[in-house]
């Protein structure tokens, strides 16, 4: 397989082989204790309709989240399910706007999370086209896959950090911490200025647990499909990292866009 270090690259020498894939043991929904979480859950739905408030009270979740979980010597799940995920930024650490700094601490909170063991489920469309038309340029995509691909390459020894590629579908992102509280995001736009691309304008936060119950069980058989499917292709593929296969998907979609 040959690699080439730039955006037009190419794969070749593909070998193909008899593929088994690994069995992934998902937990269920109830076989975790969220009692040392009840001060999060929150009494209300609660809407948030502008990007700088739902970054801030995303970062204070993950924050209050993370001191749980580190006093009560627990090990909840995280589930993700988005575009690019909160472990990579196109924004460098030298950049002084706030929706950069938030964006960067979210990045550090997930780490954070994943390096004192938590289960971290992490499922990603790697949607350029969205990306796109959402005003990105072709340079905070290479950016933000370069980023996500160091974090991957940075946490590949973790065996709680499990990613997946969903590469047919694209949805609005949930993140869901343990069985307390989950937010849906929603109204994906740049029209608010540069500061504010990749980011959503509005987010809904419950802690109503059928609706937890039916997200987590939704999350966990589509992220298994897609596992499969993603651990297929990168032995396909003849790579070994889920940093190769990212790189390969986003320089496949800018070329499918004619860039």
């Amino acid at each position: 397989m040959k690699v080439q270090g730039n955006w037009k690259s190419k794969i070749e020498n593909i070998n193909l082989n008899l593929l088994v894939t690994p069995t992934v043991i998902l937990g269920s929904y109830n076989d975790f204790d969220n009692t040392a979480y009840t001060e999060m859950k929150l009494p209300n739905r609660q809407i948030v309709k502008n990007t700088y408030d739902r970054s801030i009270l995303l970062n204070e979740k993950l924050e209050q989240f993370l001191f749980l979980a580190k006093e009560s010597n627990s090990k909840p799940i995280v589930r993700y399910m988005g575009l690019f995920s909160g472990l990579c930024t196109h924004w460098e650490t030298s950049n002084t706007n706030d929706i950069a700094h938030l964006e960067l601490d979210e990045r550090k909170l997930m780490l954070q999370l994943i390096k004192i063991g938590c289960d971290v489920r992490i499922l990603i469309t790697l949607d350029v086209q969205k990306a796109l038309l959402c005003g990105y340029s072709i340079e905070d995509i290479q950016k933000r896959t370069a980023n996500l691909c160091s974090t991957c390459d940075e946490l590949k020894d973790y065996k709680n950090f499990k990613l997946a590629i969903d590469n047919t579908i694209s949805y609005e992102p949930i993140l869901i911490l343990g069985t307390i509280v989950v937010s849906k995001n929603y109204n994906f736009s740049g029209m608010e200025g540069k500061e504010y691309l990749g980011n959503y304008k509005c987010a809904a936060w419950t802690s109503n647990q059928n609706e937890i119950r039916e997200l987590s069980a939704n999350f966990d058989a589509r992220y298994l499909e897609c596992y499969s499917k993603t651990f297929t292709l990168m032995n396909l593929l003849n790579m070994n990292s889920n940093s190769q296969l990212i790189y390969y998907i986003v320089s496949k979609k800018l070329e499918e866009e004619n860039i």
